[in-house]
């Protein structure tokens, strides 16, 4: 009780604070309904439970602490005006504001147990002043509701009921759902149970078909837990054997590591024979057969000559049926092929499930009958009555749900087609009701299971769950693929050490976690919500957090070609500064009106393969037999995607790193020091401008025998200098073969230009052409393997190749290459922006590494707060995994240190990037001291103790007079509660001037300005939009200036950075910062003032910034040096 008093103080005071400002009304509603946030999030933080939803944390609260409905209504009431507000749809009155700030007070006593202090009384209107509004009961009567969304408040297993609340933020009334009712909902009572021991309070249930008695009690038909969390139709079915159905087999699933096999290529050359023969039946297969090769040449290289053969002849025999069923049997079941569409997917969030079809034909007109088609390689084994594999059953039941969910009025009858076999191909498979529940309750155990790996490691130490039943015991009939995998999982776990356990299990936790969050979301202020803010985010909220590509026009439809491209024209009604780039993977749907979200229409999945101001073309995964579906819709929307493919690849690698040899797990997990070199070599390199420093730690790099860390501060040459030399000086004087990785692509674009500047323009890029710099493009795999026609050719070309370079997750989905190619060194740059379980299978497979990173830099990109990734074990914080947000990189260097493992790691010291004006405050407060200028005897370093430039003419305005004598300015601003809350107009035009003035200066020196050359920092996208509203009012092309927010900006500098830090609210501080765990370092801040070459301009509410110590530091440095400039 003590501390919950402690925390009633806290939100207590803060309200007398926002009592005592002088803002408007707006902001300070904003700001009670930001501290309502707050409020939840800290009385909620030690439950263990996640909420994907406010609403859902608020109902379960409310009833945990016996909040009255009416406190809580009225929260709900605050939360709607406060979104009203932030998109100016409302001004509230000074009696909204009493009221709100009223309800806040007494739910934090309410909530915290303790009394109002008299303080605020004065602040809080009496019930006769007050504004009273109508609390609306929620409408229920007898008889039947189609649907129904709740949060789940408690569970009676005695009376057999669930409490409930409806789910959103317009009714507070507790209704009664009775489960366990026989012929009804019996078969969902698994799913009770499970949420009864993991999962009492707090989940959200989709109601279907739901009988209302007379007593006002719920009897579902149907439950689905957390509607919200999508799970893959095929992971469903998949669980579905004919020994049995059981979610483990789900589980298992995450661990099987790839494997290439004639079966699943197969599988994949039937699946294109299908497109390509729905599209043109009369193809030949000789010719198609052909390019199959340069579709999947490492799948094709690892074959042996027989499997060549045999695949041949096996793929012809699909081709011939395929050929065969749709010019004839198509026919009879009234398919055509001018109305199907190929590989359509769909979303739903009825049935919690999501899915792609093979092929799919929407009624014809005045019709109601649509088609599935699944297509399926292999034989019927131990089939079920209607003579089809139970998991195949299963699959198409799904999707007649799915594609019911979207089009309610369309009947969907749905056949099988075994491409293999010639007696009756394509097999119908009718609906049965039983079936699809027993589906839905798997799927339901499955979400659970979800939540129970994300729960394990909350677990005893004695206890480990999922992960200790997963072996034989669960299905016992199993045999082949099946049983195989679970022996092995079995075998596996059973033999790991005490550490390596307790590893295995925080690891599959962490990636749980983080697979909830990119489903559902992060739930509080500003947060997103994952996959599902496709559907549950309003698209108002979508535009001011900037994730929306809307109004777009189709100019011109490739949909039928190789490669299927569409391509858009932006409009009015797009938003300019959308957060989409080249490469990313994305939703693209028609808008048929406002309202239009994913889960209305079948959805289009690709990626966009080029995006500028006006246009930007969108390539699709599967080429379509008809374009005209994109003919239909005027305007169009594209949304980011997610793949569960990203955390499948984290499970398998940690799975395959549990089965190296234990030399290799000891070395990675701390319990083996790495070796030393023998006979440490003296070399020579190429780079005439190395320091001594670099020379001796690129030796020392090279003389590793099993790792090598390498940290590189902003500045330091750790790319373009000390990777390039490195692999320069092993391609010149050895045989080895080199593995270069990065995190993102760009970084994988300034290797290659680093490693060309040195020579070596004879290595092979992976990964796709759609993410790769045009510069680089001729050397990706896919180019120069496209015109090879065998295995041996290919095999040959993998051999010759020497220098391989890649981005991680291109790696990890390509496992086939390092079988095929025995790499020596593998050298990872950004590795402190990558998470430890996405280099764990891979490391191994290397004679040595080196990783090279900075932990003081961004990290990597986690979903889950600090709290939640903390380790707490002590066994696992000895080998210094502190919290499992941080990199491999990190951990290893500070055991390292630790260890007084001296040979194995170093840090650069000497930067050439920054002048030494700019460079001392970060060196001094992030790097110990320790990031120098280049050493004077190097002449590329001149310029960094030069003073500036400028001479002013007399009639310079003060700012610029204070830019020609300073590197390092701080200009205040104000709070700006005007506009959105992310947006401050002063700073925007302040930026403006600092253009214009940086501009004259130049001019006036005679050395000219390059927009190119300023770049301009700001931590939200709302006040980029701002800064280049004001930018272009200057039209002097001001707006070419890049502006981005700090994480765009990493790895990138420019000769002069204005940061814009734009916060107009103290809740809004912990967004900008990113803090290292001893809580020394802002990275963020680290990273914005250290891509400034010769000057660099802060701009920010100073009385808002001096509340967080390293801003209260820079600030009081400028200060001292004369660089405080009030306007």
């Amino acid at each position: 009780m003590q501390k919950k008093a402690t925390e009633a103080q806290f939100f207590f005071s803060q309200l007398l604070k926002l009592q005592q400002v002088d803002q408007p009304l707006g902001a300070k509603y904003q700001a009670l309904d930001a501290l309502l946030v707050q409020l939840f999030l800290q009385l909620t933080e030690k439950e263990r439970l996640h909420f994907s939803d406010r609403s859902a944390r608020i109902a379960f609260l409310s009833h945990k602490e016996d909040l009255s409905r009416s406190v809580q209504w009225r929260i709900y009431q605050i939360i709607k005006r406060a979104k009203w507000i932030r998109r100016k749809e409302l001004e509230p009155t000074t009696g909204q504001y009493a009221s709100a700030l009223k309800t806040v007070t007494f739910a934090i006593a309410a909530l915290c147990h303790v009394p109002l202090p008299e303080e605020l009384r004065a602040f809080l209107p009496s019930d006769e002043e007050e504004e009273q509004e109508d609390r609306n009961p929620f409408p229920i009567k007898e008889g039947i509701i189609e649907q129904l969304k709740v949060v789940v408040l408690q569970i009676d297993a005695e009376q057999e009921l669930i409490i409930c609340q409806p789910y959103g933020e317009g009714y507070t009334d507790q209704l009664r759902l009775r489960y366990n009712v026989p012929e009804i909902n019996a078969q969902f009572n698994s799913t009770i149970e499970l949420m009864q021991d993991h999962f009492p309070a707090g989940a959200i249930l989709q109601l279907l078909h739901v009988l209302v008695e007379e007593s006002g009690i719920l009897l579902p038909k149907r439950i689905i837990l957390e509607p919200d969390y999508l799970v893959d139709v095929t992971s469903i079915a998949e669980c579905f054997q004919p020994q049995g159905a059981s979610p483990y087999l789900f589980l298992l699933k995450k661990f099987s590591v790839y494997e290439n096999s004639l079966p699943l290529m197969l599988g994949n050359i039937a699946n294109r024979f299908l497109d390509l023969l729905s599209k043109n039946p009369k193809l030949g297969f000789q010719e198609e057969f052909k390019k199959l090769f340069s579709l999947n040449p490492l799948g094709f290289a690892d074959f042996k000559d027989t499997d060549i053969r045999k695949t041949y002849h096996e793929a012809k025999n699909h081709f011939i049926n395929l050929q065969h069923i749709i010019l004839n049997e198509f026919p009879k079941q009234g398919i055509e092929r001018e109305r199907i569409l190929l590989e359509p997917s769909f979303y739903s969030a009825l049935y919690g499930i999501q899915g792609r079809l093979d092929l799919w034909q929407p009624p014809a007109e005045g019709d109601d009958k649509a088609l599935i088609v699944e297509l399926k390689s292999g034989k019927t084994f131990m089939p079920n009555k209607y003579n089809l594999n139970h998991n195949h059953y299963v699959q198409t039941l799904l999707y007649g749900l799915l594609t019911k969910s979207v089009y309610p009025s369309y009947k969907s009858l749905a056949h099988i087609l075994y491409s293999k076999l010639q007696e009756k191909p394509l097999r119908l498979a009718p609906s049965t009701q039983f079936k699809e529940d027993e589906a839905l309750a798997l799927r339901n155990q499955m979400v659970m299971m979800e939540r129970q790996l994300a729960q394990l490691d909350q677990s005893s130490l004695e206890e480990y769950g999922l992960l200790h039943q997963l072996g034989p015991a669960i299905l016992p009939k199993a045999s082949g693929y099946t049983a195989r995998g679970l022996e092995e999982f079995e075998a596996c776990f059973s033999n790991l050490s005490e550490l390596e356990r307790r590893y295995f299990i925080a690891f599959c936790s962490f990636i749980a976690k983080e697979q909830i969050l990119a489903k559902t979301g992060v739930e509080g202020n500003d947060r997103a919500n994952g996959q599902a803010g496709l559907w549950l985010s309003e698209r108002a909220d979508k535009d001011e957090h900037f994730e929306l590509l809307a109004g777009l026009e189709l100019l011109e439809n490739n949909s039928e070609q190789e490669p299927p491209i569409l391509r858009f024209k932006r409009t009015e009604n797009t938003n300019p500064l959308a957060n989409f780039r080249q490469g990313d993977i994305a939703i693209l749907y028609p808008e048929m009106g406002q309202d239009d979200n994913v889960l209305k229409h079948q959805i289009f999945k690709g990626s966009i393969s080029q995006i500028n101001a006006e246009e930007l073309c969108f390539k699709l995964y599967s080429p379509q037999c008809s374009g005209s579906v994109f003919e239909a819709a005027k305007s169009w929307s594209l949304e980011h995607d997610m793949l569960d493919k990203g955390f499948t690849v984290q499970y398998q690698s940690l799975f395959k790193f549990m089965n190296f040899h234990p030399a290799k797990r000891q070395l990675l997990l701390g319990q083996r020091a790495p070796q030393k070199s023998s006979a440490p070599q003296n070399r020579s390199f190429m780079q005439p401008y190395l320091g001594e420093d670099q020379k001796r730690i690129l030796n020392k790099a090279l003389d590793a025998q099993d790792y090598f860390l390498l940290v590189g501060p902003p500045g330091t040459g750790k790319t373009k200098f000390m990777l390039a030399q490195m692999v320069e000086y092993l391609h010149r004087n050895s045989q080895e073969n080199i593995l270069l990785l990065a995190y993102t692509n760009r970084a994988v674009d300034e290797i290659c230009e680093a490693i060309e500047e040195v020579g070596i323009d004879d290595y092979l890029r992976m990964g796709s052409r759609y993410s790769c710099d045009p510069r680089f493009e001729h050397r990706m795999f896919s180019v120069q393997t496209e015109a090879l026609a065998s295995r041996k050719d290919l095999r040959a070309t993998i051999e010759k190749h020497r220098v391989f370079v890649s981005t991680v997750s291109s790696m990890l989905n390509r496992p086939l290459l390092l079988k095929l190619k025995q790499f020596n060194t593998v050298i990872i740059d950004e590795a402190s922006q990558i998470l430890e379980p996405m280099l764990l299978g891979l490391l191994p497979h290397f004679q040595r590494f080196v990783l090279i990173g900075d932990h003081k830099q961004l990290p990597a990109v986690v979903l889950q707060d600090k709290e939640q990734s903390a380790v707490k074990d002590e066994l696992l914080q000895s080998i210094g995994l502190r919290n499992r947000r941080n990199s491999l990189f990190e951990r290893l260097f500070e055991q390292a240190q630790k260890e007084g493992w001296t040979h194995c790691y170093d840090q650069l010291q000497h930067q050439g990037r920054m002048h030494a004006e700019i460079a001392r405050f970060p060196s001094q407060f992030f790097y110990d001291n320790k990031l120098l200028e280049l050493p004077k005897d190097n002449p590329i370093g001149d310029w960094q103790q030069q003073p500036l430039p400028f001479r002013p003419m007399p009639q310079a305005s003060a700012l610029e007079q204070l830019l020609a004598q300073h590197r390092l300015l701080f200009i205040p601003s104000q709070s700006d509660y005007q506009g959105n809350s992310k947006t401050n107009e002063e700073e925007a035009i302040r930026v403006g001037e600092l253009v214009h003035a940086f501009r004259n200066l130049y001019e006036q020196q005679g050395g000219g300005f390059a927009p190119e050359d300023l770049g301009i920092i700001t931590p939200f996208r709302a006040q980029i939009a701002q800064i280049r509203h004001v930018l272009a009012q200057y039209n002097m092309g001001y707006e070419q200036c890049s502006i981005d927010t700090v994480e765009r900006y990493q790895g990138g500098a420019r000769k002069i950075i204005l940061l814009s830090l734009a916060i107009n609210m103290s809740h809004q501080l912990p967004a900008i910062v990113s803090l290292s765990d001893d809580e020394q370092v802002d990275r963020k801040l680290n990273v914005a003032l250290t891509r400034a070459r010769q000057q660099l301009v802060v701009l920010g509410n100073p009385k808002l910034l001096a509340n967080d110590p390293r801003y209260a530091a820079l600030m009081a440095w400028i200060k001292e040096r004369g660089g405080y400039f009030t306007p």
